[in-house]
C-alpha cells in the first residue's frame, strides 16, 4: 500500500478527479460565506456547497463558516461516513493549485507539546500547592 493511499489528506487517486480544473487560493477566497455560491477546501478538492448547505445536517452555520477557506480539518475531526465522503467528492468542482497536504509529522509534533502541556501543567502546579503547604506548616511550628 503506498503512503498516498494510507494517508488521510492525500486526495483520493481516482481518474475522475485528475480532470477537475485547478482553482486559484484568491478564487476559492472569493466563494465565502458572504457569496452566493460558498466553496470549501477538503483535502485540497475544491467543493461547491451552494445547494447542500441547507441539507448539510449539521446546518447551514458551519458550511458558511468555513466557506472560502480549508475546511479539511473540520471535516475530518467530524468523523464523516463513507455516505457523507461520497456527497463530499460529488460535490468537487475542482482542485486548489498547488496543494500540498499538512505534513504528518508536524501535526504529530504538535499533537505530542499539547499532551506535554496538559500533562506538566498540573504536575507543576500540585508541586507548587505542595512547597506552598510545607512553608506554610513551617511557619505554624
Amino acid at each position: 500500500m503506498s503512503t498516498e493511499e494510507s494517508t488521510p489528506t492525500t486526495p483520493p487517486l481516482d481518474p475522475k478527479f485528475a480532470a477537475l480544473k485547478e482553482i486559484t487560493q484568491e478564487d476559492l477566497e472569493t466563494h465565502d460565506e458572504d457569496s452566493e455560491n460558498p466553496w470549501l477546501l477538503i483535502n485540497g478538492y475544491i467543493c461547491d456547497v451552494t445547494e447542500y448547505r441547507f441539507e448539510h445536517p449539521g446546518g447551514e452555520g458551519i458550511l458558511s463558516e468555513h466557506a472560502g477557506s480549508d475546511a479539511s480539518e473540520a471535516f475530518g475531526n467530524v468523523g464523516h461516513t463513507d455516505f457523507a465522503k461520497k456527497k463530499m467528492e460529488n460535490l468537487a468542482v475542482g482542485r486548489l493549485k498547488g496543494y500540498k497536504p499538512k505534513d504528518e509529522t508536524e501535526d504529530a509534533s504538535s499533537s505530542d507539546s499539547s499532551v506535554l502541556k496538559f500533562v506538566l501543567i498540573p504536575i507543576v502546579l500540585l508541586l507548587v500547592a505542595y512547597f506552598v503547604n510545607q512553608y506554610v506548616k513551617s511557619l505554624g511550628n
